[in-house]
C-alpha cells in the first residue's frame, strides 16, 4: 500500500484490486479534485489487434502531481508482464503477433512521489490477423560466379518483428510467380539457380510471411540489368548497351563500366550518367577476349546493382608489323616498278600505292592485291620519269577499307645530261631515298649510238650526284650519248635485302663538226669528194653536186657515200662545181652548207 499525505486528505492506494480510498476529506475548496479507480476494458475487434480503453484517474489530472502518461502492460505467457508502450490518451490498439493466445492487459499511472495507480486486468483470446510490412528490396544484381549469370536479390530486414520468412516472386510471362521462400527474419538474400539473367532482364518482388502465415502485400519492383555488347571490328571498339535499372525511388546516379582483357583483373573503363544506357570502349586489341559488366549506383550512392557478364572476342583485322618498300626503280620501258616487302600474317585485302612529287601531297595511283607472297609488285606506268623524280609510299588496306599501315617513302633517281661545246657531257641526279641499308655507291652507264656498255663507265661515292664525261676522244657515232645511274644498296638492311635502283635514261648531244675539202682528184690519191664529219646524224642527210649553170649531176642521202666525179659513166671535165649539204645533229638541229669544189684531172 502506498500512502500519500495531502494538505486536506489522507489517500490510500490499494494496488490489487486497484482502488483509491479517501480516508479524510477536509474541504473540496482546499482539495479541488477527486481520484477514481481505473477500469480497463479490452475488446477483440477481429482485426488482429486488441482494443484497450479505460477511464481517467482524474479529470483533469493535476499537472503538478502526475506526468499524464499511462503505461500499458501485457501478460504473455501467463504470469509474465511486459511493458509494451505508454500514452497520454485513454485508448490503445496493440497489434497481435501471436497466432492464437490468451492475453491480459493492465494500465498504470504514477505520481511524482512514486505512488502508482493500477487499473483492473482485462484480456481475451486473440489471433494475429495483421500481415507483416512489405519488404523493401535493396537491389537485384547478376551474380557472375562460375560464369552462370544468375540473378541475386537482396532486401532489407523487414520491420515487422514477427516475420518468419520471405517469399521471392518473379515476373514470368507477365505473371507474378512465387519461386522460393527464404526463412528467417535476418536472411535477406536469394540467388535464383534457375535464373536466365545472362540473356534477359528479370523482374522480382518480395513478400514477407509471419509466424501465423500472414503474408504481406508484394513489395517494390526491381529489374536486373541486361548488358549486350557487339564489336565493331572496323572502328576497333566495343559498343555496350543495357536496359535502365528500375526499382530505386530516387533513380540511378551513374553507371560504371568494368572490363577485363583475356581473363585479367577487372578495370574501370569509364562511367556515364544515370540516364545513359550506352558506352563505347575503344582501342581494342586484335584477337583479345573482353568481358564486361555494368554497375548501377543509386542517387544517394549507398546501393549498387551489377549487370550480367558478357564476353566478346575482338576479331579485329590483324595489323601488319611492317610495310617496307624494298626499292623503286625506273623501268626500262618507262614508268616505275615498286617492290614492297609486306607482312603476310596481317589481315590485309590490298595495298594502295601513293605517289608524290614533293613528299608532301600524296595521291593514290593504284592498288595491288594480296598475293600471299612476302613481296608485292606494282608498275606505275603513268610516271613521267623523263621529267622528274617521284616519291612513293605503300599503304596496307585491311578488310574494313582502313589504311592501317604506311611504309616509309622511297624516291626514284632522276638523271639529267647535257652536252657542251667543250666536248664534255655533264650529268646530274638526285640521291636515292631511302634504304634501311643506305646507299653504297652510284654506278654510271653510257651508251654510244644506243648501245649501252654493260660495264659501268664509272662508280662514284654515295655522296656524289654530279659527273662529267669527257667525250673529246670519241670520233664515232652521231654525237648522242645516253646515260643511266644505278644506286647500289649497302649491307646492313635489317630485312637482309641488298637492292638496286635504276634512274631514267638521259641523253646528251654533242654538236656536229663538218669539214668540206675544196678540191679532189678522181684519178689521184684524193679521189672521192666527201666531207669529214663528227657527230652528224644519219637522218635527214643530203649531198648535192651542181654544175656552174645549176644542173644537178649528183645526189646522195648516205653520209658515208661521196662523189667520184663520174656522170653517166664518164668522168666529168675538170673544173669548179657547186655543192650543197643538208644535215642535222643528233639533237635534231638542222644545218645547211654550200660552196664550190674543184675537180682536178
Amino acid at each position: 500500500m502506498c500512502t500519500t499525505l495531502l494538505p486536506t486528505a489522507v489517500l490510500i492506494f490499494l494496488p490489487n484490486p486497484p482502488a483509491l480510498y479517501i480516508l479524510f476529506l477536509q474541504s473540496k475548496a482546499i482539495f479541488p479534485f477527486s481520484l477514481q479507480s481505473i477500469l480497463l476494458d479490452v475488446t477483440n475487434p477481429g482485426t488482429g489487434s486488441a482494443a484497450l480503453s479505460w477511464n481517467a484517474l482524474s479529470t483533469p489530472l493535476p499537472a503538478t502531481t502526475y506526468s499524464g502518461y499511462y503505461r500499458i502492460y501485457r501478460e504473455f505467457p501467463a504470469g509474465t508482464w511486459t511493458l509494451i508502450d505508454s500514452t497520454q490518451g485513454l485508448t490503445y490498439a496493440d497489434e497481435i503477433t501471436l497466432c492464437n493466445a490468451l492475453i491480459n492487459y493492465r494500465v498504470e499511472i504514477e505520481d511524482q512521489s512514486g505512488c502508482i495507480s493500477v487499473s483492473s486486468v482485462d484480456g481475451g483470446l486473440f489471433q494475429d490477423l495483421t500481415p507483416p510490412s512489405s519488404p523493401s528490396i535493396d537491389s537485384v544484381s547478376v551474380d557472375v560466379g562460375g560464369g552462370l549469370n544468375l540473378a541475386g536479390i537482396g532486401w532489407n530486414v523487414n520491420p515487422s518483428g514477427d516475420t518468419e520468412g520471405y517469399i521471392v516472386y518473379q515476373n514470368i510471362n507477365n505473371s507474378w510467380t512465387p519461386i522460393d521462400t527464404v526463412w528467417g527474419l535476418n536472411n535477406t538474400y536469394y540467388l535464383n539457380s534457375n535464373s536466365n539473367a545472362g540473356t534477359v532482364s528479370e523482374t522480382y518482388r518480395i513478400a514477407a510471411l509471419d509466424s501465423c502465415e500472414n503474408t504481406s502485400p508484394l513489395g517494390d519492383i526491381h529489374s536486373s540489368i541486361l548488358l549486350g555488347v557487339n564489336v565493331d571490328i572496323c572502328l576497333r571498339q566495343a559498343n555496350l548497351s543495357w536496359n535502365a535499372y528500375t526499382g530505386w525511388g530516387n533513380g540511378v546516379s551513374q553507371y560504371e563500366i568494368y572490363f577485363s582483357e583475356n581473363g585479367g583483373a577487372r578495370t574501370l573503363a569509364g562511367s556515364v550518367g544515370g540516364t545513359s544506357t550506352t558506352f563505347i570502349h575503344q582501342n581494342l586489341t586484335a584477337n583479345s577476349t573482353y568481358c564486361y559488366y555494368v554497375r548501377a549506383i543509386d542517387v544517394p550512392g549507398t546501393k549498387s546493382a551489377a549487370s550480367n557478364d558478357t564476353c566478346v572476342l575482338a576479331e579485329i583485322p590483324v595489323a601488319p608489323q611492317f610495310t617496307y618498300i624494298r626499292t623503286v626503280t625506273v623501268a626500262a620501258a618507262g614508268g616505275v616498278d615498286n617492290y614492297t616487302y609486306v607482312d603476310i600474317a596481317a589481315d590485309i585485302i590490298e595495298y594502295a600505292i601513293s605517289r608524290s612529287e614533293d613528299n608532301i601531297i600524296y595521291n593514290i595511283v593504284g592498288t595491288t592485291p594480296v598475293t600471299g607472297l612476302s613481296t608485292i609488285y606494282y608498275s606505275d606506268a603513268t610516271a613521267r620519269t623523263d621529267e622528274r623524280s617521284y616519291f612513293y609510299k605503300t599503304i596496307a588496306v585491311d578488310s574494313c577499307g582502313a589504311y592501317v599501315d604506311t611504309s616509309e617513302y622511297a624516291r626514284t633517281i632522276y638523271l639529267t645530261a647535257e652536252g657542251k661545246a667543250d666536248r664534255k657531257n655533264y650529268l646530274n641526279w638526285n640521291k636515292y631515298e631511302i634504304w634501311l641499308g643506305n646507299v653504297a655507291a652510284y654506278s654510271i652507264y653510257r651508251s654510244i649510238d644506243g648501245i649501252f656498255n654493260p660495264i659501268p663507265l664509272a662508280t662514284v661515292t654515295p655522296s656524289d650526284t654530279f659527273y662529267v664525261d669527257n667525250v673529246a676522244d670519241i670520233t664515232e657515232g652521231d654525237g648522242t650519248f645516253c646515260y643511266y645511274i644505278q644506286a647500289l644498296e649497302d649491307v646492313g638492311n635489317p630485312y637482309g635485302f641488298v637492292e638496286t635502283s635504276t634512274s631514267n635514261v638521259a641523253c646528251a648531244y654533242q654538236l656536229p663538226n663538218f669539214f668540206v675539202p675544196n678540191a679532189f682528184a678522181p684519178e689521184g690519191l684524193n679521189d672521192i669528194f666527201i666531207p669529214v664529219t663528227l657527230f652528224v646524224s644519219d637522218e635527214n642527210y643530203m649531198m648535192e653536186i651542181y654544175t656552174r649553170w645549176g644542173e644537178q649531176i649528183f645526189m646522195t642521202q648516205d653520209k658515208y657515200e661521196g662523189w667520184n666525179g663520174i656522170l653517166d659513166g664518164k668522168l666529168v671535165q675538170q673544173g669548179v662545181y657547186v655543192y650543197s649539204f643538208h644535215f642535222q645533229s643528233a639533237a635534231g638541229y638542222q644545218y645547211k652548207r654550200t660552196g664550190t669544189v674543184t675537180l682536178i684531172k
